[in-house]
């Protein structure tokens, strides 16, 4: 998970995206460099996920398995995730550290 201070470790466990309407999420994108490089590209359909990619029933999370997680984007101080809907309406989550 990510904490308060913008920081995700991946010893702690799962990443876990907290957010509205991810029903309608078609891609997870996970960013390095302020969002100059893309790690890895998760196209998603939330009624058929991947592996390593779960959401709530209420479309409010979205959880992807650490051990799926690009070694790339981890030790990284300006990391971030962008998810993008069916209609093509992406965010872009704040700046994250990611570390071991």
């Amino acid at each position: 998970s990510t904490d308060v201070n913008g920081t995700y470790d991946k010893s702690d466990g799962d990443l876990v995206i907290n957010g509205t309407n991810f029903r309608g999420v078609s891609t997870i994108e996970l960013l390095s460099n302020a969002g100059a490089t893309t790690d890895q590209t998760i196209t998603v359909d939330p009624s058929n996920p991947p592996a390593g990619v779960t959401y709530n029933a209420l479309g409010t999370q979205i959880t992807i398995d650490n051990d799926v997680l690009p070694a790339s984007w981890i030790g990284e101080l300006n990391a971030t995730v962008r998810v993008t809907s069916i209609t093509g309406t992406a965010v872009t989550s704040d700046p994250i550290q990611t570390q071991e």
